[in-house]
């Protein structure tokens, strides 16, 4: 299943390290459990979106992926 953890208990999270294990295992998720290449790029194309959503330097090295509303 995906996202396990709460947005709420996310927020409330203290320790950097457990964040950054929960995120990165979540990622993985994304990218590594379908079973098909397609599926698996789609995965890696959210996860390529939502970085360029929060870093300005993925932003500059994606433009493509910039989501314009």
């Amino acid at each position: 299943s995906m996202f396990l953890v709460s947005v709420n208990d996310v927020y409330k999270m203290i320790k950097k390290k457990k964040l950054q294990k929960i995120l990165l295992e979540e990622i993985d998720k994304l990218i590594s459990s379908a079973e098909s290449i397609e599926n698996k790029s789609t995965g890696a194309y959210f996860v390529l979106t939502a970085l360029v959503e929060v870093s300005p330097q993925c932003m500059e090295a994606l433009p493509w992926l910039i989501q314009h509303s």
